[in-house]
């Protein structure tokens, strides 16, 4: 059993309504599944992923990720592999997927989003339940260009011009609680 990520978990608040249901969610997951949760072929309800939401020194800016195969912009992130933590795999994500080098991460949980994932080949149906970190970059260190992956660095406050989704929009709005995105 992982303590260090079940402390963190267990620990993790949020004053988002929509988001409080994905905490409980999560908890019920790591409650039932412990580290097989961390598997990318336990289906039922699904598992856990990381992503990294990535935002300059300032905080002013995020670099997203239009994503490969649904060509939406999103955060980086993807599958926890067998032996690392949430956090880990969010700052292997975030390298793997901007070409980044210097990325300072923030080690408490910043977000919790659960989304649905199409059945695809011999995988049915699940569920990600996406731990996210804030993760600090140097807006100045050019995103390397990725096979298949654009990257942009991109203004909180003009963040809804490239996602509608409630997912970013919050990761987005926890830095800037003032403005209604």
């Amino acid at each position: 059993m992982n303590l260090s990520f079940e402390q963190d978990l267990l620990s993790y608040k949020t004053t988002f309504s929509d988001e409080q249901l994905f905490v409980h969610r999560a908890h019920e997951l790591w409650h039932n599944a412990n580290d097989k949760a961390f598997h990318r072929l336990h289906f039922v309800p699904g598992h856990f992923t990381a992503s990294a939401f990535v935002v300059n020194e300032a905080r002013t800016k995020t670099l997203l990720i239009e994503h490969p195969k649904y060509h939406i912009w999103v955060q980086p992130g993807g599958h926890i592999e067998q032996g690392e933590l949430p956090i880990e795999a969010a700052i292997r994500e975030a390298k793997e997927e901007t070409g980044l080098s210097k990325l300072q991460i923030v080690p408490n949980i910043f977000d919790i989003d659960i989304h649905p994932i199409p059945a695809k080949g011999n995988e049915p149906q699940h569920q990600h339940f996406d731990i996210r970190y804030l993760v600090i970059a140097n807006e100045w260190e050019l995103p390397k260009k990725m096979e298949n992956i654009h990257t942009e660095w991109v203004n909180l406050s003009a963040i809804n011009t490239y996602s509608e989704s409630q997912s970013v929009l919050r990761l987005a709005q926890k830095l800037s609680p003032s403005k209604k995105l």
